[in-house]
């Protein structure tokens, strides 16, 4: 279990799938939202916030029984703001972010296969 279907409160293995129960999948921004609340995957900054797996199941047995889940308007604005922040990021960044991340290390391993394998 990764995430609780916020319309029927069933237990789901992924956050964006289908609700196996009802059928129902997040569309709307808001939805998405909530559904990332209501998961094993929130977190925000590198900061989890989301509950326990025991706190998620108590939420979707009430879910169940007919009582929906309260969530607070504020706390999804922020999930709102967040994902449009991470979604505005420009190509080039990413791009000049994950080479200084990854050039070190394969430099690292192309002198060690140098050390190791080439006969000299």
């Amino acid at each position: 279990m990764r995430a609780i279907c916020i319309r029927c409160g069933h237990e789901k293995d992924s956050l964006p799938e289908r609700c196996p129960s009802c059928g129902f999948a997040p569309r709307s921004d808001e939805d998405k939202a909530r559904a990332l609340i209501l998961s094993l995957d929130y977190e925000i900054g590198g900061e989890y916030r989301g509950k326990s797996k025991e706190e998620l199941r108590a939420i979707g047995a009430a879910i169940a029984q007919g009582q929906p889940y309260a969530f607070d308007e504020a706390e999804v604005r922020s999930v709102l703001a967040y994902a449009r922040a991470v979604l505005n990021i420009p190509p080039r960044k990413l791009l000049l972010d994950g080479v200084r991340w990854l050039v070190p290390p394969l430099l690292l391993l192309a002198l060690i296969y140098l050390l190791l394998f080439v006969k000299r």
